[in-house]
């Protein structure tokens, strides 16, 4: 599943972040995304702060859509 949306998502302008993306991200930039989110990053891992990002965005299409710009 994952190999087919990476291959797709230059043609469906995917406007959210995705896992993987998250997943290879530096810890400070994740950071940043979660403290424009509105998520309390102290104490989390990454594994967490990525299923933070995914939950907030999906709660937030909007903002989701700005950041991943």
């Amino acid at each position: 599943n994952n190999k087919i949306l990476l291959i797709l998502s230059p043609l469906l302008n995917i406007t959210m972040f995705e896992v993987l993306d998250l997943s290879s991200r530096a810890l400070p930039q994740l950071k940043d995304i979660c403290k424009q989110f509105g998520i309390d990053a102290k104490g989390l891992a990454k594994p967490d702060m990525v299923l933070k990002i995914i939950d907030a965005q999906a709660a937030n299409k909007e903002l989701a859509a700005k950041l991943v710009e």
